[in-house]
């Protein structure tokens, strides 16, 4: 992918960001020519180039359960789906009628489809398959706090110790590691930054 960039001579310059397409990095803090500078966000871009993602839409791998989210239908397998959630080990396996009749689509409500497939594309593709970034990780930690799959709660803390997720403010990180709970990056953070305690304060 090429990016064309003007700095303020006539000149134009052409940034090649095909060897961060490869390797799966952003491209980020360029320097032009003159010195003016320009910060390139496209981890996001990147991400919705390289990954389509899979196609829930027909069973495959004898998947057996259909879960419908605003009229898409998503094929999925039970027996993952409880591994990594007790959202849906209850649903699939308690007493509810959901559970009786695996051959009817269930609707799962407050949720929309696209944050949803992120949310099967984290279970059953990363890290291969699918990447965090800056521009999905906050659906899904909302979501797996929800589901109660704490698989995909570690997941994305671990891409916040290690800073995987590109250009993310630390009161950002702060606030999610309050809000659900992430106390391995909350530890980090007050080590790095005491002056964050002010967060914990108002909470």
């Amino acid at each position: 992918m090429l990016i064309n960039t003007s700095s303020t001579s006539d000149s134009t310059t052409i940034i090649d960001t095909s060897q961060f397409e490869k390797t799966g990095e952003s491209a980020v803090h360029q320097w032009l020519p003159g010195g003016h500078h320009v910060q390139l966000e496209i981890d996001q871009i990147i991400h919705e180039r390289q990954f389509d993602g899979m196609d829930f839409s027909r069973p495959f791998d004898q998947t057996n359960a259909v879960l419908r989210v605003e009229d898409e239908d998503f094929h999925v397998h039970t027996f993952l789906l409880s591994l990594v959630s007790r959202y849906f080990r209850i649903l699939f396996n308690g007493p509810f009628s959901e559970s009786s009749d695996l051959t009817t689509p269930i609707e799962l409500k407050e949720v929309s489809s696209c944050s949803f497939r992120n949310l099967l594309n984290c279970i059953y593709a990363y890290p291969n398959g699918f990447r965090i970034t800056r521009g999905n990780i906050s659906e899904l930690l909302e979501l797996s706090h929800y589901y109660d799959c704490e698989r995909v709660t570690v997941l994305c803390e671990n891409n916040l110790l290690y800073n995987l997720c590109h250009n993310i403010r630390s009161t950002q990180k702060m606030e999610w590691a309050i809000q659900y709970d992430l106390n391995n990056l909350k530890n980090q953070l007050l080590r790095q930054e005491p002056h964050l305690v002010e967060l914990l304060a108002l909470n």
